[in-house]
């Protein structure tokens, strides 16, 4: 691999050199494109695979935790049957043909394709056949019941939904997407929830001042409700809208993006402000930033942004209903957390596998970080296990002892003494008892001399 320095190229093949004396030259930079490391073999199961080096998912304070909706006391399930005070019709739906009708109930959101349901024996019939309510109401039930209780469930369509339960991807980067991002259906990974300004949640008065909008127009943009207590006493209670769908109607109020960008400056008063808007602005400068390689928690930094304060409030894990009708709700990599946790040991060359392209030895943390909140789906983390480092360093649970198993059946130690099969003997002798079968091969102790002696009758 080849590291520049100023203007000066060193090679470096086979290095050892750690992470913790590269880090004090912070204006090194890696250039080249690296491929995969060669895969390590492999003994174990998949499932084994799986269960040993996947980790838990990483934990965000004020994200939206979704209970077993079952377990609830006050929790009825939704009942479609069809009861006997149901009118046999739709009414005027029923001039429409068969065809046209199930091109148009996809359309629905869920609330109003339920009230359908209840309303008619064959409108009943005709949310029953469709394959994307029923897969929602099977594979992501708690989710529906997160939305219902948030007053989001009549907010996108059962197409729309249904979409998002059969993607796999982030719809910024590319990379596998865990999370739903509630304001636009669409899914994404952590990362850019986290860094993106797309996916930013702004309070009212925060969108007005950046976008140039007044309060009429934000009574039409998908709201979120917030609820913090921030002191003992106080509760802070306030309605966020997404960054991306403000942006998208201040174009279309301004009409351009320089417009948009004079709206602010007149708008924000203090430099900070200022700052603020200009990057929730710079959504489709991010995008880009993305396809060129770049970690938008890299780029936020750059420009000396923290981590916004309504980060996790609008988000949650979404299953994935893959091609083979398998479930997944992504796995962590339990080598990348090893990797992160003895950054300063990791070699130079299996750090170079790791870091973006044209990023600085400098960022080597957070770009350790950022593979630890990486997400898989399980074929791509059969892959990632091959080719990772600190997957092959994760020690393999030991097994245990069976401590009712008879002795004799299996070469063991006890107390530190190693015992060996003998072929079996009768109980008694010429002269009397004789010592158990299983003797000791080693002269071991343990707490002072060993004696063995003839066992009483």
């Amino acid at each position: 691999m080849t590291i520049h320095y100023d203007d000066q190229a060193i090679s470096m093949r086979g290095s050892f050199l750690h992470i913790n004396l590269a880090l004090s030259f912070g204006r090194w930079q890696i250039t080249d494109e690296y491929s995969l490391p060669p895969a390590y073999p492999q003994s174990e199961e998949p499932e084994a695979l799986i269960s040993r080096l996947s980790n838990r998912p990483p934990v965000i304070k004020k994200m939206l935790m979704i209970a077993d909706p079952l377990k609830r006391t006050n929790w009825k399930p939704v009942n479609l049957a069809v009861g006997p005070d149901r009118i046999p019709s739709l009414g005027m739906l029923d001039r429409l043909p068969t065809e046209i009708l199930l091109i148009i109930l996809p359309m629905l959101d869920m609330q109003s394709s339920v009230r359908l349901a209840r309303a008619s024996f064959r409108g009943n019939a005709l949310v029953q056949s469709q394959d994307g309510f029923k897969d929602l109401a099977t594979h992501a039930r708690q989710e529906l019941v997160a939305l219902r209780h948030m007053g989001l469930l009549g907010l996108h369509s059962i197409a729309a939904l249904d979409a998002a339960l059969r993607m796999d991807r982030c719809v910024a980067c590319g990379g596998f997407g865990a999370y739903l991002f509630l304001p636009t259906c669409v899914r994404c990974c952590y990362e850019c929830l986290e860094s993106h300004p797309s996916f930013w949640m702004l309070s009212s008065e925060e969108a007005q001042r950046c976008f140039g909008l007044s309060s009429h127009h934000i009574q039409q943009l998908p709201k979120v409700h917030y609820s913090n207590h921030k002191r003992s006493a106080d509760l802070i209670q306030c309605e966020l809208v997404s960054a991306k769908a403000a942006r998208a109607l201040g174009l279309a109020v301004h009409g351009s993006e320089e417009k948009l960008a004079r709206a602010m400056e007149s708008n924000c008063k203090s430099q900070a402000d200022r700052k603020f808007g200009r990057f929730v602005q710079s959504g489709p400068a991010v995008s880009q930033q993305l396809s060129q390689g770049h970690l938008p928690s890299l780029w936020r930094e750059e420009v000396g942004m923290d981590v916004s304060e309504f980060f996790g409030t609008a988000f949650f894990r979404f299953p994935l209903l893959s091609k083979s009708g398998m479930v997944e709700r992504g796995l962590w990599c339990k080598g990348c957390q090893h990797n992160f946790d003895h950054g300063a040991q990791l070699p130079l060359d299996v750090l170079a596998t790791l870091m973006p392209r044209n990023s600085k030895l400098g960022d080597a943390q957070k770009v350790l970080q950022y593979w630890v909140r990486r997400a898989w789906s399980r074929e791509s983390f059969l892959d990632h296990i091959r080719h990772c480092h600190g997957a092959q360093l994760v020690p393999k649970p030991r097994q245990k002892v069976n401590r009712n198993k008879p002795l004799g059946e299996s070469h063991g130690t006890h107390c530190g003494l190693h015992f060996t099969q003998q072929p079996a003997r009768p109980p008694y002798g010429l002269h009397g008892p004789r010592i158990p079968s299983c003797i000791p091969s080693c002269g071991g102790r343990r707490g002072g001399r060993l004696q063995i002696g003839r066992p009483r009758i």
